[in-house]
């Protein structure tokens, strides 16, 4: 997203009076000297004798957004846009603050409002892209990029966003072209670097990804690139005798995708300490001898020479579609979790199906991964002998409410704990169906039968044009044959679950 492109830009024209404009200028030299409280105090003080000074609202939004008091910040925005409604950086702004906060369509009508206003607005017509692309309006955000790449050829920015709209459309082709001259305008844009990646591995050319995906260390919105004092392994250093420390970087996935690397890099004769997740912790303390120690995020790290993070492993170790270490299960139940699930599903009868229909909402694109609960009713009706399990281990109420009101389907939410709970209780299904979330690696990396429900343009990980994984030999995956297709997805799922298993009881 672009932000406004110059901040305190607005000055009143002399209609506020005198006073008004005081109050005015005296917030704007107090921001610039990040003076916040005495800045808001300022515009409000310019509001209250000009309700109409629109310049004043727009830069207490400002001040307000930069704090954190988001709702304030609306409505200093959409105040200044009623006084002034003819502002386009007004609405402008409005726009990335709705943006910020998930309010799609207000966010649309601000932008298309600013850009009414100013047909050349480019920022403009890339974040309304944007707003568009997270709709799932595919076709509308792809007329907004090539827009602003035409008002902005020299536009970094704009390319990587058309790599981003033809992506979303497995237009692998065209999203590589836009990647690389966005690479070519700007040959450290981080942005451009992981917008090329995801493009290279998920056409499976990972060897030629791998690189430019280790650029996520200096992209401010990835949340990676911790600080360590210690060089950074690549792969080419030599490691026999040398202790390095493999930490976790990302989600919960990608530490269950990733560790099955631990063991390589042992191999190579390095002295290997692991660092996870807490909540993977216990169950990975049991699943990885190799490691001299493992401990939890937020513990005390051993001394090392060397650190690597497990996602960097791949790179690092020079693999390919062909040389992915696949052998199953590589991750194992502790005893102790298995001894309190091992009376859960005792009276269970028929097939035992795990479910997992959602992950992480705060995921940048849970809104396209995850499945609501109600069109998961029709496994149950396919396969009405079936015992059905939850595998989600939080609950919004009304998920609760609705695994109550399904027939045979379990919820044991409240005794999940860690993911030695979950993996323990995944160990005694005969099947897990989910989505792409954490589930799916632990399914996956224990070597449980697993089917895979994946969104039209999926993760990089789960490649385009193949139903299996290289990376989970039990996994089977189901695609969306276009975006926001879940019913045909289920029907494919219902339609297998029939012809393998009938009506199973036992």
């Amino acid at each position: 997203m672009h932000a406004p492109e110059s901040t305190y830009r607005l000055t009143p024209d002399g209609r506020a009076g005198a006073a008004a404009e005081q109050h005015f200028a005296a917030g704007n030299a107090h921001h610039a000297a990040g003076r916040e409280a005495e800045a808001m105090a300022d515009f409000r003080a310019a509001l209250a004798l000009c309700p109409d000074l629109a310049e004043a609202g727009f830069n207490l939004g400002i001040v307000l957004e930069k704090t954190g008091a988001l709702a304030d910040a609306l409505a200093a925005y959409q105040q200044a846009a009623r006084a002034r409604p003819q502002l386009a950086e007004v609405h402008f702004a409005l726009g990335n603050l709705c943006f910020k906060i998930r309010l799609w369509p207000e966010a649309t009508a601000a932008f298309r409002t600013a850009l009414v206003l100013r047909e050349g607005f480019a920022p403009a017509w890339l974040n309304l892209g944007n707003t568009l692309r997270l709709q799932n309006d595919l076709v509308g955000a792809l007329a907004c990029y090539r827009r602003a790449a035409a008002l902005r050829p020299d536009s970094p920015d704009a390319q990587v966003n058309l790599a981003n709209a033809y992506r979303a459309q497995n237009r692998l082709p065209e999203a590589r072209a836009a990647a690389e001259r966005a690479l070519a305008l700007a040959p450290e844009s981080p942005a451009a670097h992981l917008n090329l990646a995801m493009t290279l591995l998920v056409a499976g050319e990972l060897r030629v990804g791998w690189p430019h995906a280790e650029y996520r260390h200096a992209w401010p919105l990835g949340g990676a690139g911790r600080k360590f004092s210690q060089p950074f392994w690549t792969g080419s250093e030599p490691l026999a005798g040398r202790s390095i420390l493999l930490h976790g970087e990302q989600g919960f996935g990608d530490t269950l995708q990733f560790v099955r690397y631990v063991p390589l890099v042992a191999r190579l004769g390095a002295i290997v300490h692991v660092e996870v997740q807490p909540a993977l912790r216990s169950l990975l303390a049991a699943s990885l001898p190799e490691a001299a120690s493992l401990c939890a995020h937020g513990e005390p790290l051993p001394v090392c020479e060397l650190h690597c993070p497990l996602p960097s492993l791949p790179g690092a170790c020079g693999t390919s579609l062909d040389t992915i270490p696949a052998a199953v299960p590589y991750v194992r139940v502790p005893a102790a979790a298995a001894a309190r699930w091992q009376d859960y599903l005792r009276e269970a009868t028929g097939l035992r199906i795990g479910v997992a229909w959602a992950g992480n909402p705060t995921h940048p694109n849970d809104h396209n991964r995850s499945v609501p609960l109600a069109e998961f009713r029709r496994l149950g009706e396919a396969l009405p002998a079936a015992t059905f399990v939850s595998l989600k281990s939080e609950l919004t109420a009304a998920e609760e409410e609705g695994l109550a009101a399904m027939p045979r389907w379990r919820n044991p939410a409240a005794r999940l704990g860690d993911f030695a709970d979950t993996a323990a209780l995944t160990a005694q299904l005969d099947l897990v169906i989910a989505v792409d979330t954490s589930v799916a690696h632990l399914a996956g990396a224990l070597g449980r039968p697993l089917w895979v429900l994946l969104p039209f343009s999926p993760d990089w990980r789960w490649l385009l044009g193949r139903d299996d994984s290289p990376w989970y030999p039990t996994a089977r995956l189901f695609r969306q044959s276009r975006t926001e297709d879940w019913a045909g997805v289920i029907d494919a799922v219902c339609r297998e679950l029939v012809r393998l298993h009938g009506p199973v009881s036992r």
